[in-house]
């Protein structure tokens, strides 16, 4: 039997639903008790820990019911003439998803709930995040368009995990109330599987070389070496059935107003480390993996604006950095791609 395990977090919470002139005029006094000095971190009491807490997810703590996701202008004309939402199953060049590959090519094969997965009626794609702004800057030299969708599941849809890094139990299962279910269970009612939330890794260059310290057994010393390549995380939401979608749309007013909260925590998470001098200088995957797995591990944790940051994003490259003026770039991507979008359609 398994054990149902509730996830205490409310899921689907948007940034939008939550009223912006009250928090807007805490963030403009700067000399708030609730603003960071150098001596003084905010925590998540603080304004802005506050309503980045809302966007955070965690290996254990995941299931949510709204996402966002980047497309182009041609695909969204594509909507407006025939508006069936996932309509792709390669890119543009022919390439499978990463996701996809991993349930094909990889000893994941071997799991019966990866073959159901790897059917054709779960081929055409979409790939998202819990918020605009962590997927806003894309990957690397790959950009995922400046059109700005929101996409809602059904209340009885199954959302899964597939963890490429959990060797020995990849793949979990719950209900949109956050309880677990048992495989055999999401095996036979496969038709509500809705979403995988999909952790995997990808190498990657540091921006600095990261140093550590080797010790030598002959010498009886510590010798100091560096190393700038890793395998960093990285997550996504795998949209993958459209039957339970409740709803999806594009350029409505609640997405403008979702892409406006956005902006003005960033803004207002920029101010904060300037005041604090903080800059990070490079990914370092460790600290990133401990603010995505600190729930898991059952630490009692004091989340920083840098943890809260951390657990809200989803790709570590330099594009998101936890530096302001890293910050200020996808403040004016937002800004830029907020005024692209165009007149309102939707699946209802």
């Amino acid at each position: 039997m398994v054990k149902k395990k509730k996830y205490l977090i409310p899921f689907g919470v948007a940034l939008s639903s939550i009223p912006f002139t009250g928090w807007q005029s805490s963030l403009k006094d700067t000399n708030s008790a609730t603003n960071p000095t150098a001596t003084n971190t905010p925590d998540d009491d603080s304004v802005v820990c506050s309503l980045l807490s809302h966007q955070t997810v965690y290996n254990n703590d995941f299931v949510r019911n709204t996402f966002y996701t980047w497309t182009t202008k041609e695909q969204i004309d594509e909507l407006r003439k025939q508006p069936t939402l996932l309509t792709r199953s390669q890119t543009k060049k022919g390439e499978l998803s990463l996701f996809d590959l991993a349930l094909r090519d990889t000893s994941f094969n071997k799991y019966p709930i990866a073959k159901v997965l790897s059917q054709d009626k779960f081929k055409n794609k979409r790939f998202g995040w819990t918020n605009a702004w962590a997927i806003a800057m894309g990957w690397q030299k790959e950009q995922y368009g400046d059109q700005l969708l929101k996409i809602t599941l059904k209340d009885d849809a199954i959302i899964g995990s597939f963890n490429q890094n959990n060797k020995e139990h990849p793949f979990a299962f719950f209900d949109m109330q956050g309880d677990s279910l048992p495989i055999d269970f999401a095996i036979k009612n496969q038709d509500k599987i809705a979403v995988m939330y999909h952790i995997s890794n990808r190498k990657f260059k540091r921006t600095a070389p990261k140093y550590g310290k080797r010790y030598n057994s002959t010498t009886r010393h510590w010798n100091k070496f560096k190393f700038q390549e890793v395998y960093a995380e990285f997550r996504e939401y795998v949209i993958m059935n459209e039957a339970m979608i409740k709803s999806w749309s594009y350029g409505a007013q609640d997405i403008s107003a979702e892409l406006n909260s956005e902006i003005a925590i960033l803004k207002s998470l920029s101010a904060l480390m300037k005041g604090d001098g903080w800059k990070q200088r490079a990914y370092f995957a460790d600290e990133v993996d401990m603010a995505w797995s600190v729930k898991e591990m059952g630490y009692v944790y004091r989340y920083s604006y840098s943890n809260m940051f951390r657990s809200a994003t989803c790709i570590e490259n330099d594009y998101y950095l936890l530096a302001p003026e890293r910050i200020n770039a996808i403040v004016e991507r937002l800004q830029k791609n907020l005024k692209a979008q165009g007149q309102p359609i939707s699946s209802k």
